[in-house]
């Protein structure tokens, strides 16, 4: 009961702090609440009661965090921050399969900021060598035409996986988030596609004619449904992407606050 206490504390700083400091502060802290035990009961086991003295010398969550964050030791001098609040209003520690760890919201930005450069700077790398010629996929002038609802898609991306950086676990407030993010990008999805124009005509001609003499079931589906309607293909993937996205946060917050709820319980 007083470790988890304790562990609920530290959790309660942490997880305002960017992720390459919670590490430290995390290790800084235990150290420092292990020494305040030590010095207020010596070698007497430390009560619930010594554990909550502590930790209300060592103020709130949010003002300790600050603190770090601003660079400032937590305890100067030997005055210690008294704020009102309680240990009862800590919070749980997330499980494992309820925490959201940096890697892949940190992915997620890179792929977006990466995705936004060579769709909008260099559009000719998607190009197949047909007949001894390189064609390429998309119109390029059409594309650089489209950089405001493009460079919105991925300004959106980029907030929804700073939100999961700034949250760390699956959260009411970071499925909302993500779910007007993942509507936004859906109407710029077909803003962008919804246009012909995008796809250069001489690359699905070039398509259209490889195939044209194919018998093969498989490949005359794809002739007659994706070769002709690029754009329709791109957007029905690109809003099945979106929608997959939001899709799994929303479940894992369920999950997450199921999970909580039987904590409480």
């Amino acid at each position: 009961m007083e470790n988890n206490l304790i562990n609920s504390y530290i959790h309660a700083v942490v997880r305002h702090l960017p992720p390459e400091q919670a590490a430290d502060v995390e290790s800084e802290l235990s150290s420092q609440i292990a020494d305040m035990l030590k010095e207020r009961c010596g070698d007497v086991e430390p009560s619930k009661h010594d554990i909550e003295a502590v930790l209300a010398q060592l103020g709130s969550p949010e003002e300790l965090a600050h603190k770090y964050h601003s660079g400032r030791k937590a305890l100067i001098g030997g005055i210690y921050y008294f704020n009102n609040y309680s240990t009862n209003d800590l919070p749980n520690i997330p499980e494992a399969k309820q925490r959201i760890t940096p890697f892949w919201p940190i992915f997620g930005i890179i792929f977006a900021v990466a995705s936004a450069v060579v769709f909008l700077g260099f559009p000719q790398i998607f190009s197949l060598r047909i007949d001894g010629e390189w064609i390429s996929a998309f119109n390029i002038s059409a594309i650089r035409a489209l950089w405001l609802p493009i460079m919105l898609f991925a300004a959106l991306e980029i907030c929804s996986n700073l939100m999961q950086l700034i949250e760390r676990r699956y959260t009411i407030r970071l499925a909302a988030v993500t779910l007007i993010v993942g509507l936004l990008q859906i109407i710029l999805a077909v803003v962008i596609f919804r246009d012909n124009a995008i796809v250069n005509p001489d690359f699905v001609n070039r398509i259209s004619y490889v195939f044209a003499d194919t018998d093969s079931r498989a490949v005359e589906i794809l002739r007659d449904n994706v070769v002709t309607s690029p754009n329709t293909v791109m957007m029905v993937v690109m809003i099945g992407i979106v929608f997959f996205e939001v899709l799994d946060v929303v479940v894992k917050t369920f999950q997450s606050g199921r999970a909580w709820s039987r904590e409480v319980s």
